[in-house]
C-alpha cells in the first residue's frame, strides 16, 4: 500500500522547526556514523565519509537547513526510515536508501523543496522504496553515471510549484515517476510528462476566427482561379476558330503561278 500525503505536512514541519529550536534540538550533526532517534535540524556543512552511515529512524524528522550542504562520499551511506526534509543541498557520491515501512505516516519520505537540491553524482545510488517528493522549487539532479532504483517507490514532481527533476543518468528502474498535479489552468502532456497551459475559450475563439478568415480567402482564390480557367478556355476556342478560317502561311507563299522565279544563270560568254 502506497502512502499518499498532501500539502498538510508543511504546517507541522514548519512548526517543528520552531519547537525544536526552543528545545535546543537544533544542532550540528557529527559527520561520523550515527543514528538519529529524535527530530533534528542540521545547521552546518557535513561530510559522510566512506564507511560511515547516517540512519534516520522510523518516525524521526531530519531537516537540512537552507545553505547547508551534506556531502555523501563514495562509500558513504544515508539510510532513511523516517522523514528527510531537505532545504539545503545533499551532494551524493555514495548511496541513499529511502525505505518505507509500509505502515507509518512518517517513513521513507525524502523531500527536496524551496532551495533544496539533491545532486546524485556519477557513481551515486539512490534506492527508493518510499516517496521522493520535489516541491516548492526544489531540485533533484540525476546526473550522468548515477543510478536511481525506484523499484516499488514513487518520485513525485510538483511541476506547478516549480519542482525540477533533471534526468541524465544511466537508468531508472520501476516504480512511478510523474507529476502529482499540474495545478489550475494546466494539463499534463503525457508525451513529454510536462504541464502545459490550458487553451482558454478566448484563445479558441481567436483560433476559430483565424480559421474562418483563412477559409474565406481560399474561397475567394478558388473563384479567381475558376474565372481564369474559363478565360483561358475561351481564348483557346477563339484561336481554333481563326485557324479554321485563315490558314497559316507556308514556305512557298509569294511564288505561285504567274509570278516570276529567280533569274536563270546564263553563264559567261
Amino acid at each position: 500500500m502506497k502512502l499518499v500525503l498532501k500539502g498538510i505536512w508543511a504546517i507541522p514541519v514548519i512548526a517543528s522547526i520552531l519547537i525544536l529550536g526552543s528545545l535546543g534540538l537544533i544542532q550540528e550533526a557529527d559527520a561520523a556514523t550515527r543514528t538519529f532517534t529524535t527530530d533534528t535540524i542540521i545547521t552546518s556543512n557535513e561530510t559522510i565519509a566512506s564507511g560511515e552511515t547516517w540512519t534516520i529512524n522510523l518516525g524521526v524528522v531530519l531537516i537540512i537547513a537552507p545553505g547547508v550542504t551534506i556531502t555523501v562520499d563514495s562509500g558513504g551511506t544515508i539510510t532513511n526510515l523516517g522523514f528527510i526534509d531537505n532545504r539545503g543541498t545533499i551532494d551524493n557520491d555514495g548511496t541513499i536508501n529511502n525505505i518505507f515501512d509500509g505502515i507509518s505516516t512518517i517513513s521513507g519520505i525524502l523531500i527536496s523543496r524551496g532551495t533544496g537540491i539533491i545532486n546524485n553524482n556519477s557513481g551515486g545510488i539512490i534506492n527508493n522504496d518510499g516517496r521522493i517528493v520535489i516541491d516548492l522549487g526544489g531540485t533533484i539532479n540525476y546526473n550522468f553515471g548515477s543510478t536511481i532504483d525506484n523499484s516499488g517507490g514513487t518520485i513525485e514532481n510538483f511541476l506547478f510549484s516549480g519542482g525540477t527533476f533533471t534526468i541524465g543518468g544511466d537508468f531508472i528502474t520501476g516504480g512511478i515517476i510523474s507529476p502529482v498535479s499540474c495545478g489550475t489552468g494546466t494539463t499534463l502532456d503525457e508525451a513529454t510528462n510536462e504541464c502545459e497551459a490550458d487553451v482558454t475559450e478566448a484563445q479558441l475563439d481567436t483560433i476559430q476566427g483565424l480559421l474562418d478568415a483563412a477559409l474565406a480567402e481560399l474561397v475567394t482564390l478558388q473563384g479567381l482561379l475558376d474565372d481564369a480557367l474559363e478565360d483561358l478556355e475561351n481564348a483557346l476556342a477563339q484561336i481554333a476558330d481563326l485557324e479554321a478560317i485563315i490558314p497559316w502561311p507556308d514556305d512557298n507563299q509569294g511564288q505561285g503561278k504567274g509570278e516570276p522565279g529567280p533569274p536563270a544563270d546564263k553563264g559567261k560568254p
